[in-house]
């Protein structure tokens, strides 16, 4: 699966990518720190998975979510977050999954798996 792991802070993205790769698949991970970085891997690249923190945008969020789903519809979006009402207001911007930053890691696998067996489902 191709995957894009976007988050501010380097360890995350490094955490969220030995994960990934933890779990033995042949996957091709890459990385965004930045907007600019993240929506150049996007035109750029074919990715079918992305995983993105709540507050990867700033301020801007709730906007560029909608705004990233409506540009890239065939793509399955993962949020992470750490509130609460980050989860309902990533289901309100139609991404497609969200991982509480307090669930276990085995919980982000089953969630990642889940598109590997039935496709993004938008």
């Amino acid at each position: 699966m191709k995957i894009l792991v976007a988050a501010k802070d380097k360890s995350v993205r490094s955490s969220l990518a030995l994960l990934i790769e933890y779990e033995g698949k042949k996957d091709s991970i890459r990385d965004a720190g930045d907007q600019i970085s993240f929506l150049e891997i996007l035109r750029n690249f074919y990715i079918e998975l992305v995983i993105i923190d709540w507050e990867f945008f700033f301020n801007e969020n709730f906007e560029m979510m909608i705004l990233l789903k409506k540009a890239y519809p065939e793509i399955a979006f993962i949020v992470t977050g750490i509130k609460k009402e980050n989860k309902k207001n990533a289901a309100n911007a139609n991404m497609d999954a969200f991982y509480m930053w307090s669930d276990s890691p085995e919980e982000l696998i089953k969630i990642i798996n889940s598109f590997r067996k039935n496709g993004n489902p938008s």
